[in-house]
């Protein structure tokens, strides 16, 4: 699947009747899939990444969601201490996470065993925020929202794409779930679609938690390792009914 490119308007709403892929109303039609595609990357959007997988495919899904390092993107990567692997894995190859055009979050209180001072990469980033507060759903929207704004007070007004938000994962904060839990990801929908970006965010929990979540965001990634050494992707666009094939990633 190409480079998710080009991004939207503002005027999202959150709430979304939800069809799964368990639904009879979702149906694989890949004209359809790419005229919503389409309309998804004028407006802005937002990608829950899901699926029983290694943290490496996921991370191979996050490079691929970043974009290409050729292109110029604003890439704001938040970590929680559920991320598997070192940070510089969710970034493209040839994207550093100390790079000018990088900003890293780090809201856990421990990352792999380190502070949340420290990098867990074996180059040492800087960190633009970091959030020390017992409620990682409030510091994580702010947060991240203060770090949106910071690069927007240095680059100027963001053109469709250039902003890649990701969040990997939202198990550690969102491991209970709840109200509260689904506000901060709506709202944290909204901050980075107000700027005409695209964020995704890995869910590393069950089917209880995936069904909690999905509708709150405009397509649904989903992951499978069947053994074969090649990892597959699906996308899901729930409020359009339409879903690609299973493709290798």
């Amino acid at each position: 699947m190409a480079e998710f490119a080009d991004s939207p308007d503002p005027e999202t709403v959150r709430r979304r009747s939800v069809a799964t892929t368990d639904d009879t109303s979702v149906v694989t039609d890949d004209s359809r899939f790419g005229e919503a595609l389409r309309d998804l990357k004028r407006r802005g959007c937002s990608l829950l990444v899901t699926g029983e997988v290694p943290f490496e495919t996921r991370a191979a899904m996050s490079r691929r969601l970043f974009g290409t390092p050729d292109e110029r993107r604003y890439r704001l990567l938040g970590v929680t201490n559920t991320v598997g692997l070192p940070v510089d894995r969710y970034l493209p190859s040839g994207v550093a996470p100390a790079g000018d055009d990088v900003t890293v979050v780090d809201f856990a209180d421990e990352l792999r065993g380190a502070t949340a001072s420290e990098s867990p990469t074996s180059a040492t980033p800087r960190p633009t925020v970091r959030t020390d507060d017992v409620d990682r759903l409030a510091t994580l929207r702010t947060s991240m929202t203060s770090a949106i704004d910071r690069i927007g007070d240095r680059v100027g007004p963001f053109v469709a794409g250039e902003l890649r938000v990701g969040v990997a994962s939202l198990r550690g904060p969102f491991e209970d779930g709840g109200d509260h839990a689904r506000a901060t990801i709506e709202h944290l929908v909204e901050d980075v679609v107000g700027h005409r970006g695209m964020v995704h965010c890995h869910l590393l929990g069950g089917t209880a938690a995936v069904a909690d979540l999905t509708d709150a965001f405009d397509v649904r990634i989903e992951l499978r390792d069947r053994g074969t050494g090649v990892p597959e992707h699906r996308w899901v666009v729930p409020d359009r009914s339409v879903q690609t094939q299973w493709v290798a990633l």
